[in-house]
Formats: C-alpha cells, sequence, structure tokens
C-alpha cells in the first residue's frame, strides 16, 4: 500500500486539516494524490474522512465561482456535471436563480439554464420561466436568450408558451425580420396550439391591404421569407388563400427574388390545386417562362412547377422555348441554368410536347456534347431517353470520333 493511502486511514495522518489549511495549488497536489486510491480510502474508518474533506474542498471552491464558471466555455460543462450528478446541489441552484437575466444572454451561461430547463425539478424550471417573463422580448431577439426561449416553448407549460406568444404579437414584423427571432417564431409554429398559430398569422395577415403588404414584406426578407413558408406549411386552407392573394400580382417578381423563390416553391406544393394554377399563371407569358428558366432562382421555382403539375398543363413552358426570339433550344441547353429547364421538359412531358426539342437536340449533338451544360442534357437523353433517340445520338457520336 503507497504512502499516500498510509496516510490518509491513519488517525494522526493530518490530511485533512492539510485541506482545510492549503492553498488552492496544495490542495490540489494533495487531491491528485489521492487518485488510484478513492475507493480504498472511502471504505476505511479514517480514509473517508479524507475523501468527505477532498470532496467538500471542491464543492465549496465551485460555490464560490458559480456564476464565473457559468459563464466559462469549459466551467459551464463543470457546473452542468454537477447539476445533474450530484445531489447537493441547492446553493448552486439558488446562485444562479439569482442570476438568470445574466447567464441566459451568455453564450455558455445559456447552456447552464437550459439544462435546469431540461433536467431540474420543476419548481426550479417554474422559478427560471418567471425570471423570463418579463425580458421575453429582448430574449427572442438575443443571439443566445433565443435559444433559451425556444426551449421554454418547446419544453415549457402551455401557459408559458401563450405569455410568449402574446409577447410576439406586439411586434411581429420586427421579430419575424430578425435574425434570431425568426427561429422563436418557427417554434410556436412547431409547437404551438391552432389558436396560438392564428394569432400570429393574424398579425401578419389577417386581412386588409396593410396585413397583404406585410405579408408580401416578410416573403422578400432573408429571415421572414421562412416565417410566411411556415404560415404555409402549417396554415389553415383559408390562411393559405389569403397568402396567396398577398401574392398575386408579385409571382414572377418573388420568384426571381433570393428568398422569395423559397417561398414560391412553398407555396406551389402546400396549397390545393386550383390556387396552385392560380400560381403558375402568373408565370404563363412566354417572357416570364424564359426569364425564370434563365435565372438563378427563377430556376428552382420552374423546376418545382414541372414536378407538381401535370404534363398537359406544361404545354405553356414548351411554347414558350420553342417560339422565343431571343433564345433557342441549344442555347437554352448551354445555359447555366436553362439546362435544367430542358432537362426537366424531357423528363416530365410527353413524348409530343417534347418531340420538336429533341429534334433540335439531334441536330446539335456535337456541340452540346463539348459543353458543360449542354452535356448534361445529352446525357440526359441518353440515360432516359427513348431506344431511337439513344442510338441515334450514339451514332453521331460515332460519326463525330469518325470525323476527328
Amino acid at each position: 500500500m503507497g504512502d499516500n493511502l498510509v496516510f490518509g486511514t491513519t488517525i494522526h495522518g493530518g490530511v485533512v486539516q492539510k485541506l482545510g489549511r492549503a492553498n488552492p495549488t496544495e490542495k490540489a497536489q494533495l487531491v491528485d494524490a489521492l487518485r488510484g486510491h478513492v475507493l480504498t480510502l472511502s471504505k476505511n474508518l479514517y480514509g473517508s474522512h479524507v475523501i468527505q474533506a477532498a470532496l467538500k474542498s471542491i464543492i465549496n471552491e465551485l460555490l464560490a465561482q458559480v456564476i464565473p464558471l457559468s459563464l466559462h466555455k469549459y466551467g459551464s460543462w463543470v457546473i452542468r456535471f454537477v447539476l445533474e450528478h450530484c445531489t447537493h446541489k441547492r446553493l448552486m441552484l439558488e446562485q444562479l436563480h439569482a442570476n438568470v437575466p445574466t447567464l441566459v444572454t451568455d453564450q455558455y451561461g445559456s447552456y447552464v439554464i437550459e439544462h435546469v430547463l431540461a433536467h431540474g425539478l420543476p419548481e426550479d424550471r417554474a422559478r427560471i420561466v418567471r425570471s423570463l417573463h418579463n425580458n421575453v422580448p429582448s430574449l427572442v431577439t438575443d443571439q443566445y436568450g433565443c435559444y433559451v426561449i425556444e426551449h421554454v416553448i418547446e419544453h415549457g407549460l402551455p401557459e408559458d408558451r401563450e405569455r410568449i406568444v402574446r409577447s410576439l404579437q406586439g411586434d411581429i414584423m420586427k421579430y419575424a425580420q430578425d435574425k434570431f427571432g425568426y427561429l422563436v417564431m418557427l417554434k410556436c409554429f412547431a409547437c404551438g396550439t391552432a389558436d396560438q398559430k392564428k394569432a400570429l398569422f393574424d398579425n401578419v395577415c389577417g386581412g386588409g391591404p396593410k396585413t397583404l403588404q406585410n405579408a408580401r414584406q416578410l416573403m422578400a426578407d432573408e429571415f421572414g421569407s421562412h416565417v410566411i413558408q411556415k404560415f404555409f406549411e402549417y396554415g389553415t386552407d383559408d390562411q393559405k388563400a389569403q397568402l396567396v392573394d398577398a401574392l398575386r400580382g408579385h409571382v414572377l417578381e418573388l420568384a426571381l427574388q433570393m428568398y422569395g423563390s423559397h417561398v414560391i416553391q412553398k407555396a406551389l406544393k402546400s396549397v390545393d390545386k386550383a390556387l396552385q394554377i392560380e400560381i403558375i399563371e402568373e408565370l404563363t407569358p412566354r417572357s416570364c417562362v424564359i426569364k425564370c428558366i434563365k435565372d438563378q432562382y427563377g430556376c428552382p421555382v420552374m423546376n418545382t412547377i414541372f414536378e407538381l403539375i401535370e404534363p398537359q398543363r406544361l404545354q405553356f413552358v414548351v411554347d414558350a422555348i420553342l417560339s422565343s426570339p431571343s433564345d433557342s433550344v441549344v442555347s437554352l441547353c448551354l445555359h447555366e441554368y436553362g439546362n435544367w429547364a430542358m432537362r426537366h421538359v424531357l423528363e416530365h412531358c410527353t413524348e409530343q410536347q417534347k418531340r420538336p426539342i429533341l429534334e433540335q437536340l439531334h441536330v446539335n449533338v456535337p456541340t452540346l456534347v463539348m459543353d458543360k451544360y449542354g452535356c448534361y442534357v445529352i446525357q440526359h437523353v441518353i440515360e432516359h431517353g427513348r431506344p431511337e433517340d439513344r442510338a441515334r445520338i450514339v451514332r453521331s457520336l460515332h460519326e463525330n470520333v469518325g470525323r476527328g
């Protein structure tokens, strides 16, 4: 048995006294000396006092620095570990309760508060939530506080969620366009009741020109566009119809916009067939089709249309491609975004619709296969086309190789 063990298991070892008088460095050395002997000492009459003294020393040091440790990158992990595994943590919790406003807006302290909310006693969770009530508006837009509010929405009591929703209603446009506030709104849609979702919806587009204008403003906003997409996802049929009212006359504008494009795609996937057709009709003029096909954001909208509606309703796209005065089938195949539309035509349209396009592709195989975008169109025909079209392309390639 080592010297440390003998030292700890004798009445006169003095380890307990040394721990009481030692400075932090000496305490660390004494605690380190116990490593490897903890179980044996714990089972010994005198050694158990040493272990208790060591633990008391560690806990006392932690209790003296609960808040600074909670705000520290690594110290916060220690605090959460104590909260999860130790029974004697009331003094630590009381310090946390007294400093909730400071902790919830800190990068690491917020995790400590979330830990108590997730694993603490009901009375501790209730106290923290009460501390948050008056600060909900500022926490919603706080980089770290917003995640604590999200946690309350998801795991808190119904009345807590109701109180948060009421707070959002006061300035919903501000929160919907905030890079942290919109996350809280999304969580409300995912976890809220039908009445709570309706309350949020009515504040944005519940009726009248002003609310329709608000909805359009959010549709083109980096963060607000996500809120509108959630409206389409969780809204009732009547609410979706109101959102389509806000879209009316602005579909092309939004389809060509970075964030609006996602809103149009979500709308097309979420509404009934009648509203779907109403949205698409704004994109049916030839100039609109070509603009969308060749646009970074409009292209995904057209792709969504291809995937959602029946082939006979896609004739407007084929007509626009074949009759465009400025863009030929080949030029669209060679285009960074246009090639996607051409491949969707080949995939989703009827044989009769795509035959004129295929004939133009056959005439231009040598040009297309040598282009970084056109080659994908030819590959698509080879992989998915009719046997006779594949054979014609292969013959064209053979002839071209022979000439080379």
